[in-house]
């Protein structure tokens, strides 16, 4: 669509926005506001579900992992 449509809609539209009585008028711009704000905001991206165990051997747990810590000794 070139720039001379546009204008040409865009006139045509005015054109017919003034033919509105006042009430429809302020309806006109409540919609085209809605129109703006969902066209200003971005949708929210979701991002995929992870999936426990989809990197294996990824993350390796030392054999002693679950073995006392020794800074903790005086506690036990």
């Amino acid at each position: 669509m070139g720039q001379n449509t546009y204008m040409t809609d865009e006139q045509a539209l005015i054109s017919q926005i003034h033919k509105l009585p006042e009430n429809q008028k302020a309806k006109v711009a409540r919609y085209v506001e809605k129109l703006r704000e969902r066209v200003i905001v971005e949708p929210v991206k979701k991002h995929p579900r992870r999936k426990a165990g989809s990197y294996p051997g990824m993350f390796v747990m030392s054999p002693d992992f679950d073995e006392p810590l020794e800074e903790f000794e005086e506690y036990m």
